[in-house]
């Protein structure tokens, strides 16, 4: 145990608690965040917490915002949900704005912490912990034990929601897919394999329809940076694919109900866009949404917008907006420019980067999961470690 235990740095364990705590719980890893600036405090680096140029500045200004935006605005809303009556208070909205503004200073931090080796041995982790998490949602399957949308048939395993679950998954099976590249020992592989499969199993259970669509793209995308030689192939392969779903919807889980569900989002995204145009550039907090909505009559109820852009615009406003955009752009850029300074070397973390950001891309067309702090851990640490793929980084560094 004590080998275990010193074979890595503290601040790699708390790289590697985030991953594992987002498979016990939401709350899990929100205490953790919470308690990272204790640690960085008493561990006395808490100037790593702090931007180092005006990119980095850009999350703060975001978080101050929306603190601005909820506070001023901020209200309660009741609202019916699958029968049931539920309320959003406002002081719940006020100390999420506040833990955004602690966020801000968490990711700074870890961003500048995380090392190759833990970020690694924390997606192997999580790769080996979708194998239990799948269990859960068969037992939930097994037991009728549904997630927040008490919707037949649908499970969330640890993830509290289905489609938090979903866009977990989507994440789970390109890491596993990355490993499975990069592994030359064909019983490791078949282990990353098995994992895939799994992973796909547990998008059936979680019935998660935009998760397959993204799974598929984010795929092909992967595989096409992997390899050129693939492009033909897999376009062809695609297009029937896409082509099947058409003709056939049924195919995939509530695959008959895609255009009311389309109908239904179309409706909330209108309601979003005329409150958007009332106020372009300062927005109305977080989760405005759902009060906001009994302004429009005949308007559909959501808690959110279910467009992470259009939500980003109507919470923050354009300030809001382009600051997060900027620094969000800033990080991705600096993280896939890394993977190609060695391309030959990072290949395979070039192909994971990119398809992690088009995954994040592309489900944010029709959600707001990427929030949810079990998944965000993913896109973050991924998409914002950029340091670890440098030439001149020591892999425990």
């Amino acid at each position: 145990m004590k080998k275990i235990l010193s074979r890595y740095t503290p601040n790699e364990w708390l790289i590697l608690a985030l991953f594992i705590s987002s498979f016990i719980s939401v709350f899990a890893v929100t205490g953790l965040l919470i308690l990272t600036p204790v640690y960085f405090f008493v561990t006395k680096q808490a100037k790593k917490a702090l931007p180092r140029n005006v990119f980095e500045s850009l999350i703060f200004v975001f978080a101050a915002l929306g603190v601005l935006f909820t506070f001023i605005y901020g209200r309660d809303s009741i609202w019916n949900y699958v029968k049931n009556t539920y309320a959003l208070k406002e002081w719940y909205v006020k100390g999420l704005s506040i833990l955004i503004v602690i966020l801000a200073f968490d990711m700074t931090f870890l961003f500048r912490i995380v090392t190759r080796r833990a970020l690694m041995d924390g997606l192997k982790f999580s790769v080996l912990l979708s194998y239990p998490c799948f269990l859960v949602a068969v037992v939930q399957r097994i037991f009728g034990l549904m997630g927040r949308s008490n919707d037949p048939g649908r499970v969330p395993s640890v993830f509290l929601n289905e489609n938090y679950y979903g866009v977990a998954l989507e994440c789970l099976t390109l890491i596993a897919l990355y490993f499975m590249l990069k592994e030359k020992e064909w019983k490791i592989r078949l282990f990353y394999l098995g994992s895939i499969l799994v992973n796909i199993a547990g998008l059936w259970l979680s019935k998660c329809r935009t998760a397959f669509l993204v799974i598929a793209i984010s795929f092909v995308i992967f595989l096409c940076v992997y390899n050129k030689k693939y492009i033909f192939g897999i376009t062809i392969a695609t297009a029937l694919v896409f082509a099947a779903l058409c003709l056939f919807p049924t195919i995939i889980p509530r695959g008959e109900s895609l255009s009311d569900s389309l109908d239904l989002r179309i409706g909330i995204w209108n309601t979003a866009l005329e409150e958007i145009k009332n106020s372009p550039l300062i927005g109305r907090g977080y989760f405005c949404y759902s009060w906001l909505y009994l302004e429009h009559e005949g308007a559909q109820f959501a808690l959110h917008a279910h467009n992470m852009y259009l939500e980003i615009l109507l919470n923050f406003g354009l300030f809001g907006f382009l600051s997060l955009f900027i620094y969000s752009g800033y990080q991705a850029v600096k993280t896939i420019r890394a993977c190609m300074t060695d391309s030959i070397k990072n290949r395979c973390e070039l192909c994971l980067t990119v398809s992690i950001l088009a995954a994040l891309i592309v489900h944010g067309m029709v959600d707001t999961t990427v929030f949810w702090p079990q998944t965000g851990v993913f896109f973050g640490l991924i998409l914002g470690a950029s340091r670890i793929y440098l030439p001149q980084t020591d892999a425990n560094s």
